[in-house]
């Protein structure tokens, strides 16, 4: 009985381990290639300076 609690203590940690870093590299991706607005902001840049804006 137990034994028994304490494996499933220990797959609940195991599970919030795996959901953090799984959360962090989701992040960690979506900031790196999705949301970082520097080269269309750049871009805007360029062609308004290019236009005469």
């Amino acid at each position: 009985m137990y034994r028994q609690r304490l494996l499933a203590y220990l797959r609940f940690i195991a599970l919030q381990i795996i959901i953090l870093l799984w959360l962090f590299a989701f992040r960690h991706f979506t900031y790196d290639y999705v949301l970082e607005p520097a080269p269309v902001e750049a871009d805007e840049e360029i062609q308004l300076a290019y236009l005469g804006g």
